[in-house]
C-alpha cells in the first residue's frame, strides 16, 4: 500500500481519491483511532499491523500522527482481511486500545469521510483547500475563462451536460471563483485582453492548485505556441472554432471527472 504522511503529502492522498469518484462504490475506507492514556503503542507499529493484514498495491493508507489516526483508501476485495485485523488488533494490542470503524462509499459514505479529513486542513491552506473541495464534492464543475461572449455561449451550449458549467469573461474575477468551485477541468483562453493565458496557468498551478487540470484555447495552432503551453503545465489544447468531438475528448481526460455510467 502506499503510505502518505498528513504533515507532507496530504494534497496526493486527496487527488487520488478524487480520480476514484466515478467507480467510488468500489471502494470502503478503515478509519483506526489509537486511544492509549500510556501512550505506549506508537502509529508506526498499527501500520506495519496494518501492512502485513492489507496486502494491496492499489490501497492508500494516510498517516495523521498529530491525533494518532490511520485513514486506509482501499477496495472492497479486502473487506475480509480488514476484518481478520480488526480481529487480530484487538487481540494483539492490549487494553482495547483501538477504535476501528470501516465502511463503504454508499449513501453518505463520501460525507462521512470528507468530515474525517477535514480538521486536519487549516483555513489558510489554500492548496489542500480546493483539492479537498473537489474530492468531497458529487458532481462535476467546468470553469471556462475567455474574455470573448461568442465562445461562452458555444462553450456553455456545448458542455453543458456534463456537470456545472462556471463560464467567467473577466479575469479579475477568476481566481476567486477558482478557489470557490475548485473545478475539475478549466478551459484557459491563452489570448485574453487583460492578461497572458500562460501566467494565469503559471500562477494556478503555483499558488492556488498544482493538480489543476486545464486545457488552453486558442486559434493560433503555430508549433512554438503550443509547445509553450505543454511546457507551461497545461494538460491539453483546443483550437478554435471550437469542435464539439474535441471538447468532449478534453472532458474526458480530466482525472477527476465523473463519467457517465
Amino acid at each position: 500500500m502506499k503510505v502518505i504522511d498528513s504533515n507532507i503529502a496530504l494534497i496526493d492522498f486527496l487527488h487520488f481519491v478524487s480520480t476514484q469518484k466515478t467507480h467510488l462504490n468500489n471502494w470502503q475506507f478503515f478509519h483506526v483511532i489509537i486511544q492509549d492514556p500510556e501512550k505506549k503503542l506508537q502509529i508506526d507499529e498499527v501500520e506495519q499491523f496494518l501492512d502485513f493484514h492489507i496486502q494491496n498495491d492499489d490501497a492508500w493508507l494516510l498517516k495523521v500522527h498529530d491525533t494518532q489516526e490511520l485513514l486506509l483508501f482501499t477496495n472492497k476485495n479486502d473487506s475480509l482481511a480488514l476484518s481478520k485485523f480488526e480481529k487480530a488488533a484487538y487481540e494483539n494490542f492490549q487494553g482495547n486500545v483501538l477504535r476501528v470503524q470501516f465502511r463503504g462509499f454508499e449513501g453518505d459514505g463520501l460525507e462521512k469521510f470528507s468530515n474525517i479529513i477535514a480538521p486536519l486542513i487549516g483555513q489558510d491552506d489554500i492548496i489542500n483547500q480546493v483539492v479537498f473541495k473537489r474530492m468531497r464534492r458529487l458532481g462535476n464543475c467546468i470553469l471556462v475563462l475567455d474574455d470573448d461572449p461568442m465562445i461562452i455561449k458555444q462553450m456553455e451550449k456545448i458542455i453543458s451536460g456534463y456537470g456545472n458549467i462556471i463560464a467567467l469573461e473577466e479575469v479579475d474575477e477568476f481566481f476567486d471563483n477558482y478557489k470557490q468551485y475548485a473545478p475539475d477541468l478549466l478551459f484557459l483562453d491563452i489570448h485574453l485582453k487583460s492578461a497572458k493565458g500562460n501566467e494565469i496557468l503559471k500562477e494556478l498551478k503555483t499558488t492556488i492548485d498544482p493538480y489543476a487540470h486545464v486545457v488552453m484555447i486558442s486559434s493560433d495552432t503555430k508549433k512554438e505556441i503550443i509547445i509553450d503551453i505543454k511546457a507551461g503545465g497545461a494538460n491539453g489544447f483546443v483550437v478554435k472554432p471550437l469542435s464539439r468531438e474535441k471538447l468532449f475528448q478534453q472532458i474526458m481526460k480530466a482525472p477527476t471527472i465523473t463519467k457517465k455510467s
